[in-house]
C-alpha cells in the first residue's frame, strides 16, 4: 500500500497522544519504521501493516493508504517480461 499523506498520519498519531514507539507497539512494527513513514522515508507498506496503523489511528485504511492499481502492476509485469524475452534473444544470437 502507497501512504497517502505521512504528515495526516504524524497529527492522527498526535492527536491521540501516542509517541512514535506506542504506535508502533500497538501496529506491531518497530518505531523506526513509523518514523520512515512519518518521514516520507519509507512510501510504501503491506497491507497488514496498514490496516494495524489505520486501526489505531481511528481511519479506514483507504484514508490514509491507496492500493496498487492491479492493472497497472500486471501492465509492468509484461513490460518487463517482453523486455526480459528480448534481451534473452540477444544474448542467444
Amino acid at each position: 500500500m502507497k501512504v497517502r499523506d505521512r504528515h495526516l498520519i504524524k497529527e492522527l498519531r498526535q492527536e491521540r497522544g501516542l509517541t512514535q514507539r506506542q504506535l508502533a507497539t500497538l501496529a506491531k512494527c518497530s518505531q523506526a519504521t513509523i518514523s520512515a513513514i512519518e518521514v516520507g522515508k519509507l512510501t510504501t507498506i503491506s497491507e497488514d501493516l496498514g490496516a494495524h496503523i489505520a486501526q489505531w489511528l481511528e481511519r479506514r485504511p483507504r484514508e490514509l493508504f491507496e492500493k496498487f492499481d492491479e492493472e497497472r502492476v500486471d501492465a509492468l509485469i509484461m513490460k518487463n517480461e517482453a523486455r526480459r524475452t528480448r534481451q534473452r534473444g540477444a544474448v542467444a544470437a
